[in-house]
């Protein structure tokens, strides 16, 4: 394994798990807002959690669902 490549991926992750904090405390004053919830599951499509992702785009008020359609498989 490349230790440069590993360390690329490694600060990824990293930022994936900083954007999510930074989402969910975000979504804990907000709720209902449905562009925080749409941009949770960006990260997890990011990070390969198909589950997760389509757990917040059920979430998302229908009319902006478009925004993922296509990209978060229907089960």
């Amino acid at each position: 394994q490349d230790p440069k490549l590993v360390e690329q991926m490694e600060s990824r992750l990293a930022g994936h798990d900083l954007a999510l904090d930074a989402f969910n405390q975000a979504l804990s004053i907000d709720s209902s807002n449905s562009g925080i919830r749409l941009n949770i599951a960006i990260v997890y499509i990011l990070t390969g959690d198909q589950d997760s992702a389509r757990q917040q785009y059920n979430q998302v008020d229908p009319q902006f669902q478009d925004a993922l359609r296509g990209i978060i498989d229907e089960p």
